[in-house]
């Protein structure tokens, strides 16, 4: 059996009474309790829950590459020492991945060792 902490589902329910059609509910991501607890208003009688199997891993072709996240994120408005934390916290499990100061606006550079 699979532990399952926090991933990516698909979940449906049924549509009607009778079962006989499938509402899809969406794709969520978060713990299963969080996210079963969040949609049971929209159950019929139950939901449905199909793990979404992990991203494949991409082979890297570059061991530099400069990144930001959109203006809504808020990172925009960070200073660079602010926007480099932010990002190293949010990346703190990804071995060999170090986070530096950008040339480019609202960007950090992410190195790969």
């Amino acid at each position: 059996m699979k532990k399952i902490f926090s991933s990516s589902f698909n979940v449906t329910t049924e549509g009607d009474c009778e079962g006989r059609s499938v509402n899809h509910l969406g794709t969520f991501t978060g713990y299963l309790d969080e996210i079963a607890f969040y949609l049971g208003n929209k159950a019929m009688y139950g939901l449905e829950f199909e793990m979404i199997k992990p991203i494949k891993v991409y082979k890297p072709t570059v061991n530099e590459v400069n990144v930001s996240f959109g203006i809504d994120s808020g990172t925009w408005d960070m200073d660079s020492d602010k926007r480099i934390t932010y990002f190293k916290k949010l990346l703190k499990q990804r071995k060999g991945v170090t986070v530096e100061d950008s040339n480019y606006y609202a960007c950090v550079k992410l190195i790969r060792k």
